[in-house]
């Protein structure tokens, strides 16, 4: 076989390695770009599939300090919010849930970052009675989507204990939307700051 034609079929082999390069490229600077929804199907995927070694329990104390938990079997102390952590190679998500002592209500606040620490997605959560607008307790969620570093309102959802939707929220009573913190970075939260030598193993 002669040089030129070794020649050619390296110069064809290069293109077809450009074109597959590029192409594996684009589809990196895809998945990276994920939109909220695609950020919520994989979130809503890890946190009912992880397992023990992904997920760490804690709760804050009343004293504002925070306490990893093991056996919740075994806690005796008052606490004031419930709280998860789940790690894995796709995303970082942070659960919080408040102490309901009355029962009334059940807030969640779910913040999912990328791998590399950064607020993606949060995820507000709640359901609760008295809401005058449904005999039973009612479900309300939001999901904010990070824009150039402010939180901006994606979806918004209220359904009723049949998951119904409500069209008609005039009447509704929401006594439960209490103030919540905004973690941007994964690294800032109290409990990741705090349980470093756990996280950063």
């Amino acid at each position: 076989m002669s040089k030129h034609s070794n020649f050619k079929r390296f110069v064809i082999s290069g293109l077809i390695s450009l074109f597959v390069f590029v192409g594996c490229e684009r589809e990196i600077r895809n998945k990276q770009a994920l939109d909220w929804q695609a950020y919520v199907n994989i979130a809503d995927s890890i946190i009912h599939s992880t397992s023990g070694k992904e997920v760490k329990y804690f709760v804050k104390l009343e004293n504002e300090t925070y306490k990893q938990v093991f056996d919740f079997t075994k806690w005796n102390e008052t606490f004031v919010s419930f709280n998860k952590v789940i790690t894995n190679s796709e995303l970082k998500i942070f659960v919080e849930e408040p102490f309901s002592e009355s029962g009334d209500w059940n807030n969640e606040y779910i913040y999912v970052f990328s791998q590399s620490g950064k607020l993606k997605l949060f995820i507000r959560k709640s359901s609760f009675f008295n809401s005058n607008c449904s005999d039973g307790a009612v479900t309300e969620k939001e999901i904010f989507e990070v824009e150039k570093g402010t939180l901006v309102k994606k979806d918004y959802t209220i359904v009723d204990e049949n998951r119904i939707a409500i069209e008609d929220t005039s009447k509704c009573i929401f006594n439960y939307r209490f103030k919540y913190p905004v973690y941007s970075d994964y690294y800032k939260i109290p409990i990741v700051e705090k349980y470093k030598n756990i996280f950063n193993k």
